[in-house]
């Protein structure tokens, strides 16, 4: 989602941890901290009514009052963060978000599951903190980070039958950029609610004639134990719903307090080299291949 660069230590910041961390060049890095604000969002144009999502929490039977942008605290926007004493800025965010989808036994077509912080749940009531994100893609391509894209790589087996069909998300700059030095201290930042999931990342080498992902380099994989906290707890409902064609979202789980977690993925670490010309990055599941010339094989099983 963004590319980040190291700026130093030159002040000490909001939810920055003062423990020194060592920063190793091949090895995924985990943040100590982050650097986000709240805005204060008073326009109510998105609330609606509509019925739970069907099962768990919200039930298909009952109709809840959705509200957006509840009280002061709105959209919590990402400005940098922290590995140990040292502070990364935001540079740039990716132009295009893609998502490929493949149809499968519990779902088809563009099925948009989203996590809010929540200000509050009582009876019918659901009051939510951030402004409404129509789609995953608007989720996902935005600094804000008390809501984002939930489930995006559970195809199936979800209890409150929060499943998708996603096997890979793309986050594309169509112009591409050359990989310039300092190449330990550029790349990407990953954020997770609950920092307990694992996922496979690869640089975008080349696009197609479409714009679309052609190669990539090999994946590198980040286990749950490469989460680092960011010193945020988050308590958010799920919502999902297919809105392509102007529908809205469902409640469908409400969870309980996770932590706010990201890990960071240098170029280096991503095999890349100073002049080497890439187009983003691309987020698969942990069980998809090791190998990236593969990675445009998407409905292929024996690959995802």
């Amino acid at each position: 989602m963004f590319v980040f660069r190291r700026i130093g230590r030159p002040y000490t910041f909001l939810f920055a941890m003062l423990m020194l961390c060592a920063v190793s060049a091949h090895a995924v890095q985990p943040i100590s901290g982050i650097l986000a604000t709240y805005d204060n969002v008073t326009i109510t144009d998105d609330d609606y009514s509509a019925a739970g999502g069907g099962t768990g929490d919200f039930p298909s039977g009952t109709t809840y009052d959705m509200r957006f942008n509840v009280g002061s605290q709105n959209n919590l926007y990402l400005t940098g963060f922290e590995i140990g004493e040292e502070v990364y800025n935001f540079v740039l965010l990716a132009e295009i978000i893609n998502i490929e989808r493949v149809d499968n036994a519990t779902t088809t077509g563009r099925h948009h599951i989203v996590l809010y912080e929540q200000s509050s749940v009582s009876g019918t009531d659901v009051d939510l903190k951030p402004s409404y994100a129509h789609t995953m893609e608007e989720a996902l391509r935005s600094p804000i980070v008390n809501r984002g894209a939930d489930n995006v790589f559970a195809n199936t087996g979800d209890d409150n039958a929060n499943n998708n069909n996603i096997q890979r998300i793309d986050y594309i700059f169509p112009d591409g950029f050359p990989v310039f030095n300092n190449i330990d201290q550029r790349g990407f930042l990953i954020m997770d609610r609950g920092g307990n999931d694992r996922f496979k990342i690869a640089a975008i080498t080349a696009l197609d004639a479409n714009g679309n992902p052609s190669e990539f380099t090999d994946p590198v994989t980040v286990l749950e134990t490469d989460w680092g906290d960011s010193g945020i707890t988050l308590d958010t409902v799920v919502m999902r719903g297919y809105t392509e064609d102007g529908g809205v979202q469902h409640p469908s789980a409400n969870v309980a307090p996770q932590s706010l977690a990201g890990v960071f993925v240098t170029w280096q670490t991503l095999g890349l080299e100073t002049n080497d010309f890439i187009y983003g990055y691309s987020l698969a599941a942990n069980d998809v291949t090791d190998d990236g010339a593969l990675w445009t094989e998407v409905d292929n099983p024996a690959y995802f």
